[in-house]
């Protein structure tokens, strides 16, 4: 039972590693971040962001490498599942409908961060990872 408990707030402790080290990525290029850890009853987005005018709610995957074999195996976007990727529509969709906006552009996109024993992070920013271009919201 305790490593379980252990193993759990290990994960938690990465999984904000890297929402951090995502949030940072994105304040550096020019997206403003306006929420983190956003609960809806839909689901919990990562981050939301704005990048010029488009509304980006951005999905974060961490990943930690023991070693650099592992890398060609899979990336961390391969454990984001077909109901994962529903849940944060969903999600996006009612914190949209929530804003009472009559048009909003918005997209969604995720970043992959993969630790490695060494500490380095390697971080990939997927521009719109579930469809086609931005896409409107209409109320």
């Amino acid at each position: 039972m305790a490593y379980l408990q252990r193993k759990k707030k290990w994960c938690k402790r990465l999984g904000r590693a890297g929402e951090r080290a995502a949030a940072a990525m994105l304040r550096y290029k020019g997206m403003d971040i306006i929420q983190r850890n956003c609960k809806t009853p839909r689901a919990e987005l990562d981050i939301i962001a704005l990048d010029g005018g488009t509304l980006v709610f951005v999905e974060v995957k961490t990943l930690f490498r023991r070693n650099l074999k592992q890398v060609m195996k899979y990336r961390p976007l391969d454990n984001l599942t077909h109901s994962q990727r529903r849940r944060i529509r969903r999600g996006a969709l009612y914190y949209m409908f929530m804003l009472g906006h009559a048009r909003i552009r918005y997209r969604v996109d995720v970043v992959e961060v993969e630790y490695t024993r060494t500490g380095a992070a390697m971080l990939r920013h997927h521009y719109n990872a579930f469809g086609a271009d931005a896409v409107y919201f209409r109320k």
